[in-house]
C-alpha cells in the first residue's frame, strides 16, 4: 500500500486535515468513532466555521489557532490547546457553540421523540498558554460585544403536539430540555510570570538580601513598573547597597592585613568583625542597616586608607577602637533582624503580588459572567383541538446545569497543576516541535537543514566528496581554524526550547507524585485514584484510548531533552555539546567501530517506518519496535560509557583539567592580590571599595560568545544545574564542579563588584570551581581591564605580566568548567533516555499490540523518535571521529553535515563515514611516507644527540619559580616532615616551520608532537636522604594544544589533562652537557607506541606545561 492508507477518511473532514504521513509538521488521527486528534507545531491552524468531523470529539494541539468565524458544533467535544489563539481581523467578537440542539417541535398528535427532546450540550476545552486580552469576553460603549464566547447549553425541548381528535383532547406534553455541557478554559497571563519571578527571588534561602535588592532593581517587569511601593524599594535599594560597600571593602582589606606584629587582641578584634560582616552580607533575609553604622564603618575604612607601612601603636588602638565599635553595631543589627514577611522586601513584594493577582483574576470573572452552559427548558404543552381544549404541560427542563470551570496556568510547577483534570500538552506535539527545535540548533551549529535529499541530490553530494578525496580541495569554515561565531542564530532554537520548558512545567511535579505512589500502571488507575491524580488520569485515558504511546515517560523524557539543550545552547555549546576547540585523544578507529553498528540500526529502523506506511505490514513493524528499544538502549550505553569510562570518559578528562587549573589560579590570584595591597593612588577616585574585589570577580568570569547568550542564560534563567549528579558513580562525576547560578559580569567594575557581592554562595572560595560564574565576552572584559589598569597607573605597568597570566588561566580553568557542566548534562540526559527507553521497553512488553491501530500517528512519531535518537548518535560520532582525525592527522573540516527533515539524510550520512574512513587511510599513509624527524635519533641515546629538543624559561619566569615556594606538608612519611613545593606554569609557543630558533630549539618545524618530558633545573641542590639526593618533577600537561600544519595553518585543541614524572640526581648538573646518561630520553616511538602502525594515541602535544619540584634551589631550569 502506499501513503494513502494514512489518509483516515473522514467523509466531514477537510482534505487538508487528512494528509499522509505524519511528520514534524503535522498529524491527523481519527478512530471513526470517538476521537480525532490534530497536532500542528510551527504554521497555524485555522478552525473554519464550515469544519466538520464525524466523531463526538475534535482535539486540536497546535502552537497558533485561529479561528475563521462563529464555530457552532451541536453536542460535540472540542478542545483547542495551543499557545496563541487569533480571532479574525475582521470581526470583534466570535463564539464557540457546542450548544445541544433544539428539539423538534412535534407533529400533529405526536408522541414526544428524541429528535423533539433537547440534545445535551457538549464540552468544549480551551487551553491558551499566551492569553490575549483582545479574547475577554466584554462589551463597548455601545453594548456591542468584543472578544470570544463560549457556549454550551443545553437544547431546548420542542413543542408539543397539537391535538386534531375530534374527541376535544388536550395538546401533548412539550418535549424535555437537554443538560448543560461543561466548559473548561485554561490560561496563562504574562503577569504571572512577573509574580512567579517575584517570589521565587524573596523566597530562595540560598540568595544573600544584598543580591536580592540587586536582582529587584535590575529586574524587567515588562512595563508593570506604574507599581508605586515596588518603585519605592527599588530606589530605596539603590541606598541599601551602597551603604554596604565600605563594609564589604573592609572585610576585603582585614584578609590582606598582616597582624603578626599587632599588639595581643587586635587579630582576634578582627577576625570577628570579619566573621560578623560575612554573615551579614550572606545573610538570606533583611538587615536593616544603621545610618550610624554606616558612619563607623566608613571611618574604619578612612583610617585604613590613610596607613602606609606599617601600624604605629596609635594606630592599632584607633583600629581596635572603631572596629569594636562596629562590630557591636553589626551585632544589634543581626540580633535585632526577622526576615520575616514583616520585613520591607517581603511586605513589599507581597503588596505588589497581591496587586497583580487581583489584576489577573478579572479575567475568570468576565468569563465566567459570559460563557454560559445551561441546562435547556421543557418545550411548551401543545395546543387541544379546540379552543376551550387545555394545552399540554411544559416539558421538563434539562436534569443538570453544565460545569464552567476556568483555572490560571501559573507555570510554576507547583503541585497545584496536578489537579488538571486535562492533557493540556500532547506528549506527541511536543516531540515534533522538540524535533524541529533541535533541528534548528543543528542548523545553528553549523550543519546544514533541509526538507529532503533526493538520489539525483544524494548523487551529487556522493561526487562532490569523492572529488573532495582526489584533488584535496575541502569544503571548510577556514582551514583549521575554529567554526564561525553562530551562536547569535541559537536564538530561534532556544525559543522553542523555552516554549517547550514553559508548557511541560508541571512535569517535575508529575513524576515526584507517581514515584511518591503505588500507582505506576496508568491505564489501571482506580476511581481514587483518578480523583487523586486527575492531571495523570487525564493521560492514562488517553493512553488508554491509543491516542499516544505512554504519554507519562515521553513527557518525561521530552522534559529531560529539552533542559539540557535549553542549557547547552545558553552556554554557548553547539548542537554536540562542546565548543569548536574541543578534541578526544581516542583514535578515529574506535569511531568508526561505532559507526559501523550504527549502520545496522538505521538500516532496521529504515524499513520498520517504511512499513508503517503499509497496511499488509505495519503490524509487523509495530512488532518489531520491541527489539528498536533494546538498539536505542545499546547506543545510550555507549554515550554513557564515552562519557564515564575509567580512565577516559570525558567527564574524567575534563575533570582533570580542572583538578590541575584551580590550583595554579588560586596562587596567582593570591599573588596579584598580595602585589597590589599597598596600592593607594588614584583608586579612592575611582572606586569606593578595595581593587582587590575585582580580582575575585574576575577569577569568577566565564565567557559567552556574545550578549545574546549572556542575556538568555541571566535574564531568563534559563539554566537549570544538573540534579541528577548523585545517581552516578562518584568516581567519574565531581560534583564540586557543578556550577549552580550564573550572573552577569556587567560592562564596568561597579557593576562587576556588585555582581561579585550579590553572587549567592558567597560562603565559597571564587576559584572553586563550583563556584558562581559571571558571564562576559572577551570584548567587555578588554574594557573592564582598560579601566582596571586606569585605577592603578601605579601598578599596572609591573603587574602586566602576572594579570595577562591571570587572565589566561582564568579562561582555561572557567572553560573546563563550562565544558563539565556540558558534558554532566549530556549524562544527566543519557540516564534519562535509558530510563525512558527501559520503561518503553517494558510497556511493549506487557502491550498487546496486536489491538493497537497500526495507523496511530502515535505509532509512526514513536518510530521517528527512534530514528531521531539514532540520527543524533551517528552525528555525535562522526563528529567526534572527524575531530580525532583531526588532532591526530591535522586535517580541514568538511562541509556541514546535512540533516533532514524527512530523515533521508541518513543515506548520506553513511557517505560521510566513508568519506573520513578514507581521510583516516590516507593521513596513516602520509604518516607511514613522511614520519618527519625524531628526537632523539635512533643510537644516540647515550650522547648529545640523545637529549632531545630544550625550551628555555624566560629568567623571569625562573626567579619567581624560585623565589615563592609554598609547604608541602608529607603525613605519610616517618617521621612526617614538611619540604618546600617549587611551582611553575609556562607556555611552549607552537613550532612554525619557517621560525628561526630563538629560546626553543622547536623553531623551524611544523606538527610536533611529545612523547616524553623531562624537566632541569641546572645549579639546583638537593637535600640527601639516606645517602640519596633526588629531585622529584611532576610536569603536567593541561589539555591545551596549539599545532602547526606544514603549510603554517594553526590548529588548536581543548582535551584532558596528562601527568608525567621524573626524578634525577641534581648533583653536577650546571648546563646541558652535564645531564647524565641515566636519564636521557629513549627512542620509544616503534617500540612503546606502534607509531608506525597506527595514529598515535599516548603523544602530547606543545602546550602549557606546569611543573612541581620539591625542595631544590636553583638558578636555571629548562624543559627538554
Amino acid at each position: 500500500m502506499t501513503d494513502r492508507s494514512y489518509r483516515q477518511l473522514d467523509v466531514d473532514a477537510p482534505i487538508d486535515w487528512t494528509q499522509p504521513p505524519p511528520n514534524d509538521h503535522f498529524s491527523y488521527f481519527t478512530d471513526g468513532q470517538d476521537n480525532t486528534v490534530i497536532l500542528k507545531t510551527i504554521d497555524t491552524f485555522t478552525l473554519r466555521r464550515t469544519d466538520r468531523f464525524s466523531t463526538q470529539k475534535l482535539h486540536v494541539y497546535a502552537e497558533t489557532i485561529r479561528l475563521d468565524g462563529n464555530i457552532k458544533l451541536p453536542g460535540k467535544e472540542l478542545g483547542l490547546f495551543c499557545n496563541k489563539l487569533l480571532l479574525p481581523d475582521d470581526k470583534l467578537s466570535v463564539s464557540i457553540s457546542v450548544a445541544g440542539k433544539v428539539g423538534d417541535d412535534c407533529a400533529p398528535n405526536q408522541t414526544p421523540s428524541d429528535n423533539n427532546h433537547g440534545q445535551h450540550g457538549g464540552n468544549i476545552i480551551l487551553s491558551v498558554e499566551e492569553f490575549d486580552p483582545q479574547l475577554l469576553p466584554t462589551v463597548d460603549g455601545k453594548q456591542k460585544k468584543i472578544g470570544l464566547y463560549l457556549e454550551a447549553h443545553g437544547g431546548n425541548g420542542g413543542r408539543g403536539a397539537t391535538s386534531t381528535s375530534s374527541n376535544d383532547d388536550g395538546g401533548s406534553p412539550g418535549a424535555n430540555g437537554g443538560n448543560g455541557g461543561n466548559i473548561t478554559v485554561y490560561f496563562g497571563h504574562h503577569l504571572l510570570g512577573v509574580i512567579n519571578n517575584l517570589l521565587s527571588l524573596v523566597n530562595d534561602p540560598g540568595m544573600p538580601w544584598l543580591g536580592k535588592l540587586a536582582k529587584l532593581r535590575d529586574y524587567d517587569f515588562h512595563g508593570e513598573m506604574s507599581l508605586k511601593n515596588m518603585r519605592r524599594l527599588i530606589e530605596a535599594s539603590k541606598n541599601d547597597i551602597e551603604a554596604m560597600k565600605p563594609v564589604d571593602e573592609i572585610r576585603q582589606m582585614l584578609k590582606l592585613m598582616d597582624f603578626d606584629d599587632a599588639p595581643e587582641g587586635i587579630s582576634e578584634c578582627a577576625t570577628q568583625l570579619s566573621h560578623l560582616i560575612e554573615r551579614f552580607q550572606q545573610s538570606p533575609t533583611e538587615i536593616k542597616v544603621p545610618h550610624d553604622t554606616v558612619q563607623k564603618s566608613r571611618k574604619v575604612l578612612d583610617n585604613l586608607r590613610q596607613i602606609y607601612g606599617p601600624f604605629t601603636t596609635q594606630q592599632w588602638q584607633d583600629f581596635q577602637d572603631s572596629t569594636a565599635l562596629l562590630s557591636t553595631d553589626m551585632s544589634k543589627a543581626l540580633e535585632t533582624s526577622t526576615g520575616t514577611a514583616g520585613s520591607k522586601i517581603q511586605a513589599v513584594v507581597a503588596d505588589v503580588v497581591k496587586e497583580l493577582r487581583a489584576r489577573v483574576n478579572e479575567v475568570p470573572k468576565f468569563m465566567k459572567f459570559s460563557y454560559g452552559c445551561k441546562k435547556g427548558s421543557g418545550g411548551l404543552g401543545g395546543q387541544g383541538a379546540n379552543a376551550d381544549s387545555p394545552h399540554g404541560t411544559d416539558g421538563e427542563p434539562g436534569k443538570l446545569d453544565g460545569k464552567l470551570r476556568v483555572e490560571v496556568l501559573d507555570f510554576s510547577g507547583s503541585d497545584q497543576s496536578l489537579s488538571l483534570p486535562d492533557a493540556v500538552a500532547h506528549p506527541d506535539q511536543c516531540q515534533m516541535l522538540l524535533n524541529i527545535a533541535d533541528l534548528k540548533y543543528f542548523a545553528a551549529s553549523g550543519g546544514e537543514t533541509v526538507q529532503s535529499i533526493t538520489q539525483q541530490e544524494m548523487k551529487k553530494r556522493e561526487v562532490a566528496m569523492a572529488r573532495t578525496l582526489a584533488v584535496g580541495e575541502d569544503q571548510k569554515f577556514g582551514k583549521g581554524e575554529q567554526q564561525p561565531d553562530i551562536s547569535f542564530s541559537y536564538g530561534d532554537a532556544r525559543a522553542l526550547y523555552q516554549k517547550l520548558l514553559r508548557r511541560l512545567h508541571f512535569v517535575p511535579a508529575l513524576k515526584r507524585q507517581l514515584r511518591a505512589s503505588s500507582t505506576q500502571d496508568l491505564p489501571e488507575l482506580s476511581q481514587q485514584d483518578q480523583a487523586k491524580f486527575s492531571l495523570a488520569a487525564a493521560y492514562a485515558s488517553i493512553f488508554k484510548d491509543k491516542l499516544c504511546l505512554d504519554p507519562i515517560v515521553q513527557l518525561l523524557q521530552v522534559y529531560d531533552h529539552t533542559v539540557q539543550r535549553l542549557n547547552w545552547s545558553s552556554m554557548g555549546m553547539d548542537f554536540m555539546g562542546h565548543e569548536g576547540l574541543w578534541a578526544p585523544r581516542l583514535t578515529y578507529k574506535f569511531y568508526e567501530t561505532e559507526l559501523e553498528g550504527f549502520a545496522v540500526k538505521a538500516a532496521e529502523l529504515a524499513k520498520s517506518l517504511a512499513d508503517t506506511q503499509s497496511r499488509d505490514k505495519a503490524q509487523a513493524a509495530i512488532e518489531r519496535s520491541h527489539s528498536n528499544c533494546q538498539l536505542q538502549l545499546d547506543g545510550i550505553e555507549t554515550r554513557i560509557r564515552l562519557l564515564t569510562a575509567v580512565p577516559n570518559g570525558e567527564l574524567i578528562l575534563i575533570g582533570s583539567q580542572i583538578a590541575e587549573y584551580t590550583p595554579i589560579l588560586r596562587a596567582k590570584r593570591l599573588l596579584l592580590q598580595s602585589r597590589i595591597s599597598n596600592a593607594k593612588v588614584g583608586i579612592e577616585k575611582t572606586w569606593n571599595w578595595d581593587p582587590k574585589i575585582i580580582l575575585d570577580a574576575l577569577c569568577m568570569i566565564a565567557f559567552c560568545p556574545n550578549e545574546l547568550n549572556i542575556a538568555a542564560q541571566v535574564a531568563n534563567g534559563v539554566y537549570k544545574a544538573a540534579t541528577t549528579v548523585q545517581r552516578v558513580d562518584g568516581n567519574a562525576v565531581e560534583t564540586s564542579y557543578v556550577v549552580s547560578q550564573f550572573g552577569d559580569a556587567g560592562s564596568t567594575l561597579d557593576k562587576l563588584a556588585e555582581a561579585y557581592r550579590a553572587r549567592p554562595d558567597g560562603s565559597i572560595s571564587v576559584d572553586d570551581p563550583g563556584a558562581s560564574k559571571l558571564l562576559s565576552t572577551k570584548a567587555t572584559l578588554d574594557d573592564l581591564l582598560k579601566s582596571f589598569r586606569a585605577a592603578i597607573p601605579d601598578l599596572s605597568a609591573t603587574i602586566e605580566k602576572q594579570l595577562e597570566s591571570y587572565l589566561s588561566i582564568i579562561e582555561r580553568r572557567n572553560k573546563a568548567v563550562m565544558d563539565y557542566n556540558a558534558s554532566l548534562q549530556l549524562l544527566t540526559k543519557a540516564y534519562a533516555d535509558r530510563e525512558f527507553y527501559e520503561q518503553r521497553d517494558e510497556e511493549l512488553g506487557q502491550l498487546q499490540l496486536s489491538t493497537y491501530n497500526p495507523e496511530s500517528p502515535s505509532m509512526r512519531l514513536w518510530l521517528l523518535k527512534y530514528r531521531q535518537d539514532l540520527r543524533y548518535n551517528i552525528l555525535s560520532t562522526l563528529y567526534r571521529g572527524e575531530r580525532a582525525l583531526q588532532f591526530w592527522g591535522l586535517v580541514d573540516s568538511l562541509a556541514p553535515i546535512p540533516a533532514a527533515e524527512d530523515f533521508s539524510d541518513l543515506d548520506l550520512l553513511k557517505v560521510r563515514a566513508d568519506v573520513l574512513r578514507q581521510r583516516f587511510k590516507d593521513a596513516l599513509t602520509t604518516r607511514a611516507n613522511n614520519p618527519g624527524t625524531v628526537w632523539p635519533e635512533v643510537g644516540h641515546c647515550t650522547n648529545s644527540k640523545g637529549k632531545g629538543k630544550f625550551f628555555h624559561l624566560h629568567p623571569d619566569d625562573v626567579a619567581h619559580f624560585r623565589d615563592h615556594p609554598t609547604e608541602l606538608h608529607i603525613k605519610d612519611a616517618d617521621p612526617p616532615r614538611t619540604d618546600l613545593l617549587y611551582e611553575a606554569y609556562f607556555t611552549i609557543p607552537p613550532a612554525r616551520k619557517g621560525d628561526s630558533k630563538t629560546s626553543t630549539d622547536f623553531a623551524g618545524h611544523a606538527d610536533v608532537r611529545i612523547d616524553s618530558v623531562r624537566a632541569w633545573l641546572y645549579g639546583a641542590s638537593v637535600a640527601k636522604r639516606d645517602n640519596k639526593a633526588e629531585l622529584a618533577i611532576t610536569l603536567v600537561h593541561l589539555g591545551n594544544d596549539s599545532i602547526v600544519r606544514e603549510d603554517n595553518v594553526l590548529f588548536e585543541f581543548n582535551h584532558d589533562a596528562v601527568t608525567l614524572g621524573c626524578t634525577y640526581d641534581p648533583t653536577n648538573v650546571q648546563d646541558a652537557a652535564d645531564i647524565p646518561r641515566s636519564t636521557c630520553l629513549s627512542w620509544v616511538w616503534e617500540t612503546k607506541i606502534g607509531y608506525r602502525s597506527d595514529l598515535v594515541q599516548l603523544m602530547m602535544s606543545l602546550a602549557e606545561l606546569r611543573a612541581n619540584m620539591v625542595e631544590i634551589q636553583m638558578p636555571a631550569m629548562a624543559v627538554m
